[in-house]
């Protein structure tokens, strides 16, 4: 059984050798350790290695031994079989991050997916193939916000989405129709009186966050990520 250990161990196995076989003026203690030391390179291999991990044997040989009573020998195979678990948490701790990474980015992906749907919702009236596709006006945009009783959280993921996945860089100056028809139909909600509207989710001015965001965007790089609980709280203020 071969174990792989990282460029430390060496002097935690020394370490912990070392505190084990404790026995003043005991020449035989001094020369062991001594051995231990000069077969650090035998069992650990060298540090330099392009793999960055160590090498070490789970059976010591009795060479190794020569110098330890009993009682030594029993304290040290306890330190390498500390070692050797230590090892095997290690590799499930790893384990669990893959785990935790891939479920991360399955999470992204069915957030993503949400989104798509919600644009395709909102946006698409009626697909003919898979290259053509028959898009709302701004009155049936305007609709399906009220009917599928959006709210700001979901139209600000709408807008990012459409951005992050548009051709071009969208920004006041350079908006292209979908865009344009999208917060067009956005400010249409936004001119309803409270009374008026049958959303009872709306809560804010959503168009004029959503305006001063391409506004910006003609002078400064849209930010990879950002805050959504941030940006529904200034569409609440606002």
């Amino acid at each position: 059984m071969n174990l792989h250990y990282s460029t430390n161990a060496p002097i935690v196995l020394l370490f912990i050798a070392t505190s084990l076989l404790k026995i003043p003026n005991n020449d035989a203690f001094v020369f062991s350790t001594r051995h231990i030391q000069e077969n650090v390179s035998m069992l650990f291999g060298s540090p330099s290695s392009s793999s960055n991990e160590l090498q070490l044997s789970a059976g010591i040989s009795a060479t190794n031994m020569t110098y330890l009573n009993p009682q030594q020998k029993q304290q040290t195979e306890t330190a390498l079989t500390f070692l050797a678990e230590a090892q095997k948490l290690r590799a499930e701790a790893e384990s669990l991050r893959i785990a935790l990474d891939e479920e991360k980015a399955a999470k992204k992906q069915r957030e993503i997916a949400k989104i798509d749907a919600w644009i395709n919702d909102l946006l698409v009236n009626r697909t003919i193939d898979s290259r053509t596709e028959m898009l709302n006006n701004v009155e049936q945009v305007f609709d399906r916000l009220i009917d599928g009783r959006y709210n700001q959280e979901q139209i600000n993921k709408v807008f990012k989405r459409m951005c992050d996945t548009a051709k071009q860089p969208q920004s006041r100056s350079n908006c292209s129709p979908l865009m344009t028809t999208f917060v067009d139909a956005v400010g249409r909600v936004d001119s309803l009186e409270r009374e008026e509207n049958p959303n009872r989710r709306w809560n804010g001015r959503v168009e004029r966050v959503l305006r001063r965001k391409l506004f910006l965007n003609d002078y400064f790089q849209p930010e990879e990520e950002e805050d959504d609980d941030s940006d529904s709280n200034l569409m609440t203020r606002n």
